[in-house]
C-alpha cells in the first residue's frame, strides 16, 4: 500500500500541482524467547509471585526465633535476678532471727542446746543456695556460733559445745576461700562438719585446723593451699578427694578407704593412720571383704591432743599386719620408765632404737627393742 501527497507550488505566472508517492518503511517484528510456551518475563514473574512470600517468611521466622531468643535470655535474666534475691532475702531473714535472739538471751550459755537457734539455722538452710551457706557459715564462725575454741585449764583440753550445729546437712558444691588468699586464711578452725555431705566441695587458702569431718561424705572434695593440722576424719568418704598441697600435719585418718584419694610422699608421712587403706596399697582395685589384713594401724593408748599426736616416718608402699605389738610404755600414763605421759614426737633409728619425746613428763626417753623399759636421756626433772 502506497500514499501519495499534492504540493501546490505558486510561482509569479502560473500555479503548478506537484504529485509526490512515498512509500512506508516496513516495521520490524521483535523476536521472544519463549520457554514452555512462556516467555522469560512470565517466568520471572512467576518466580517472584513464588519465592517473594517464601524469603518474607524466613525473614519473619528468624526474626520471630532472634525475638524469641532475646526473650528467654531476658526471662532467664529475671529469674536469676528474683531467685538472688530470695535468696538474700532468706540470709537477712536468717540475720536478723540470730540478732532477735541474741538480744532475748537465747544464745546464752544457759539456753543449750539452743534449740530456737538450730530450729531456724535449718529452716533457712534448706532454702539456700551453695553460695549463701558459705556466707552464712562464714557468719556463724565470726560470731563464735561454730568453731568454738576449746577452754585449756591445768593441762586439761575441754571441748566447747557449738551453738549452731551442722550436723546432717548438706554442703554440696560449697566453695570457701579467703578474699586475701595465703595473706590471711579464712578462719574456720575447730568447725565440727560432722555427718554433712560436701560433695564437690572446694576449700582455699582455709584454716581448718582441729575441724571433725567424721562420719562424712567429702567425694571429690579439693583442698587447695589450706591447712588441715590436727583435723579428723573418721569412717569419711573420701572417693576422689585432692588434699593439694595443703598442710596435714597431725592429721588423724581412723577407718578410712584411701585407693582414690590424692596424697604427696610429705602428707602420708604426717598424716596418723589407724585401720585405713593407704593410696596405693596391694588391696586397692580388689575386691572389698569383710576382712582387710593389709590395713594400717597407728595408734597410742591416750587419746592425743595438739601438741600429742605422733608423726612417724612411713614409707607409701608400707604394708601393715592388723594387729600390732606395743613396743614403748603401755603401762598407764606416769613419769616410770615404762610408762610415758603424752608422748609429742618420735624417732627411730637404724638399729631399732626409739627416742621418744615424753612432753609432760619433760623428758626424752631412749626405748631399745624388746626392751621393758625406757631410759631417760635428756630432762625428767620437771
Amino acid at each position: 500500500m502506497t500514499t501519495s501527497n499534492s504540493n501546490y507550488t505558486c510561482a509569479p505566472s502560473s500555479i503548478q500541482l506537484e504529485h509526490t508517492t512515498k512509500t512506508p518503511t516496513p516495521k520490524t517484528k521483535t523476536k521472544k524467547t519463549k520457554f514452555f510456551h512462556l516467555t522469560l518475563n512470565e517466568i520471572l514473574t512467576a518466580l517472584c509471585a513464588t519465592f517473594l512470600p517464601i524469603v518474607l517468611g524466613i525473614y519473619t521466622a528468624t526474626t520471630t526465633a532472634q525475638e524469641g531468643k532475646v526473650a528467654d535470655k531476658r526471662r532467664q535474666f529475671d529469674l536469676e535476678q528474683a531467685t538472688e534475691f530470695r535468696q538474700q532475702a532468706i540470709c537477712d531473714k536468717f540475720l536478723d532471727d540470730i540478732y532477735k535472739l541474741e538480744k532475748d538471751g537465747y544464745l546464752n550459755e544457759e539456753k543449750n542446746p539452743w534449740a530456737f537457734a538450730n530450729a531456724r539455722f535449718r529452716a533457712a538452710h534448706r532454702q539456700w543456695d551453695a553460695t549463701c551457706k558459705a556466707d552464712i557459715l562464714q557468719f556463724l564462725k565470726e560470731n563464735q556460733l561454730i568453731g568454738r575454741k576449746p577452754n585449756i585449764k591445768n593441762r586439761a583440753v575441754k571441748k566447747v559445745d557449738n551453738i549452731i550445729h551442722l550436723n546432717d546437712l548438706n554442703f554440696d558444691n560449697i566453695s570457701l576461700t579467703s578474699p586475701t588468699g595465703s595473706l590471711n586464711l579464712l578462719n574456720l578452725e575447730y568447725v565440727v562438719f560432722d555427718q554433712v555431705s560436701m560433695i564437690n566441695a572446694r576449700f582455699s587458702f582455709v584454716n581448718l585446723r582441729e575441724t571433725s569431718f567424721s562420719h562424712s561424705r567429702l567425694n571429690n572434695v579439693k583442698f587447695s593451699d589450706s591447712s588441715l593440722a590436727y583435723a579428723s576424719f573418721d569412717s569419711t568418704e573420701l572417693d576422689g578427694t585432692d588434699f593439694g598441697n595443703t598442710n596435714m600435719i597431725g592429721v588423724e585418718f581412723s577407718n578410712i578407704d584411701l585407693c582414690t584419694t590424692i596424697l604427696t610422699e610429705i602428707q602420708l608421712q604426717q598424716i596418723v593412720f589407724t585401720n585405713s587403706i593407704l593410696p596405693n596399697s596391694s588391696i586397692c582395685g580388689q575386691e572389698k571383704t569383710t576382712s582387710t589384713p593389709s590395713m594400717i594401724t597407728i595408734s597410742t593408748t591416750e587419746a592425743l591432743s595438739t601438741s600429742q599426736s605422733i608423726f612417724p616416718n612411713i614409707p607409701a608402699n608400707a604394708r601393715w599386719v592388723q594387729n600390732g605389738t606395743t613396743v614403748a610404755g603401755g603401762h598407764g600414763q606416769g613419769n616410770a620408765t615404762n610408762q610415758l605421759n603424752y608422748p609429742f614426737s618420735l624417732f627411730i633409728g637404724d638399729d631399732q632404737t626409739m627416742v621418744i619425746a615424753d612432753y609432760w613428763n619433760h623428758r626424752i626417753m631412749q626405748w631399745k627393742m624388746g626392751d621393758m623399759n625406757g631410759q631417760v636421756v635428756a630432762g625428767g626433772h620437771g
